[in-house]
């Protein structure tokens, strides 16, 4: 996508972004479809995104990176990185041409015996929170041929950043309350056998959790948009919870 393009149309591309990710209910779906999708919108030749929990590495899903990429890094070149020490835990996005002096950097045994034979040069990403917790860290790589990365992803990046968040914290907590509880699961079979959909609503709820939008089930059903917010609202109250996300994640444990 070019810049332009994704500047004139940012909130439409944030909205769509988030319609495609955010019905997801697995944390590990979650993860690769959130670097999968991104690359619509930014371009990239490589990517990972690192999970933590209690500021340790809890996963570490990637898109064009060798796992001996990833040991090296750990085992010695993490020592040298200098962008994560400058740039880490922050809120905001950033790219590594804002970061550094790249006339240096290009001196460095990092640049040259790690990045360039990867095939790295340029470096984007964010940090991702919720209110002040760290959960993860987004980064995006191009090689030198692929060009830099603009001002404009970063905007993108941060747009995003936030809503990712929220959505990595509600998985994190449905997952611990599951893993907490061995019950719970059968719990909420025998619960929803008692919600009483009608044969419309479930309908509706099938389609939801395929990952169709309020405006495609509308025109599976040949029904309005507002009909289906009234529908997924009685849902919703049936179900106890209060949000598509929730709805989605409910489902999923019990089928």
């Amino acid at each position: 996508m070019t810049e332009t393009k994704l500047r004139n149309n940012m909130w439409q591309y944030v909205v769509e972004f988030l319609t495609k990710t955010t019905f997801i209910a697995s944390i590990e779906e979650y993860s690769y479809t959130i670097l999968k999708e991104i690359k619509n919108y930014i371009a990239y030749d490589a990517a990972h995104l690192i999970s933590y929990s209690d500021d340790e590495i809890l996963d570490f899903k990637k898109i064009n990176v060798l796992d001996s990429t990833i040991e090296d890094y750990n085992n010695y070149y993490q020592q040298q990185d200098i962008i994560k020490r400058k740039f880490f835990n922050e809120k905001e996005a950033a790219k590594s041409s804002l970061i550094i002096d790249y006339r240096e950097w290009r001196k460095t045994e990092f640049f040259n015996d790690f990045l360039l034979p990867n095939k790295f040069y340029y470096l984007c990403g964010i940090d991702i929170h919720y209110e002040n917790i760290l959960l993860a860290t987004l980064s995006l790589i191009r090689s030198r041929k692929s060009g830099d990365f603009s001002t404009v992803d970063l905007l993108f990046l941060n747009r995003i950043s936030s809503c990712i968040g929220n959505h990595i914290y509600l998985l994190r907590e449905y997952s611990q309350k599951l893993s907490s509880n061995t019950s719970f699961k059968n719990r909420q079979r025998e619960r929803i056998q008692d919600l009483d959909l009608t044969p419309r609503e479930m309908e509706i709820a099938r389609l939801v959790k395929s990952g169709l939008t309020n405006k495609e089930i509308g025109e599976r059903l040949f029904i309005s948009k507002n009909t289906v917010k009234k529908h997924l609202q009685n849902i919703y109250n049936k179900s106890e919870v209060s949000n598509k996300v929730s709805l989605v994640a409910k489902l999923h444990q019990i089928n």
